[in-house]
């Protein structure tokens, strides 16, 4: 019998492939981020209708809030088709050319009228900004713990699940797991006065202040054109802006 041979991928393998669309040279000059008003989503030869089972394939020209063509690609972008008389929807296929150009394929899968979203999420720029951030090595989950004793007085240190470069530390061992934890010493209570430990989300995220201003300048971009949604009837026979989400509409025949 035939042996059929798979590609087993790791997910090492998969976030290597990512990383090759992203732009993670370190930053310099600011440079305008991608723009949904001022890109463009053209119909790649369109016809009168279409039959279920064929393909509808868009062409996506990312520009920069200046008006100048993207030289690079790795922007987040979402497509899909909808109907929302069946509730029904269906994801396209992204193909991105690495210039600041992409192409979508979407398999038309239902009779009727369907409905085309395009919509920019992230700019390559945060995109970056926010695989940087996933790739530091610091602590997403900061933990407390809340040193008592019988007299009332307390004190609250920072605890870790590793061993830090501090030299004032206790240590705690965990004999079901055979694993340890320390906290930061107290000042005035010993280690043996822990009572209670509490987690809660790191606010450091190491980044520079330039990464910042990309994240807060992508957020109001966005938020400004989100309610600029063009809802664009018929067929596109030229290109139109992509603003945050272009859709129009389409006949499909079974």
């Amino acid at each position: 019998m035939h042996k059929e041979h798979f590609s087993h991928k790791t997910a090492s393998h998969v976030l290597r492939a990512i990383e090759r669309h992203l732009n993670v040279t370190p930053y310099g000059k600011m440079t305008p981020l991608s723009s949904a008003e001022e890109s463009l989503v053209t119909l790649l030869n369109p016809k009168p209708s279409y039959k279920v089972g064929e393909t509808l394939s868009l062409r996506v020209d990312l520009y920069d809030q200046d008006g100048q063509h993207k030289s690079s690609g790795g922007d987040f972008l979402l497509a899909r088709i909808f109907s929302l008389y069946l509730d029904a929807s269906a994801s396209g296929v992204l193909e991105d050319f690495s210039n600041g150009t992409y192409k979508v394929t979407f398999t038309l899968f239902w009779p009727g009228r369907v409905e085309v979203s395009v919509q920019l999420v992230h700019p390559s720029d945060v995109v970056s900004v926010l695989w940087k951030a996933r790739q530091q090595d610091y602590d997403k989950i900061m933990y407390k713990g809340i040193f008592m004793n019988h007299t009332g007085i307390q004190e609250e240190h920072q605890c870790f699940q590793h061993l830090v470069k501090w030299k004032h530390l206790c240590k705690y061992k965990d004999y079901r797991d055979n694993e340890y934890f320390f906290c930061l010493k107290p000042k005035y209570l010993s280690c043996n006065h822990l009572r209670y430990l509490y987690s809660k989300n790191s606010e450091d995220l190491n980044l520079s202040r330039q990464e910042f201003h990309i994240l807060l300048s992508s957020m109001l971009i966005n938020w400004q054109t989100l309610s600029d949604k063009r809802n664009l009837q018929g067929l596109i026979h030229q290109q139109q802006q992509l603003a945050t989400g272009v859709e129009f509409e389409t006949p499909v025949w079974a």
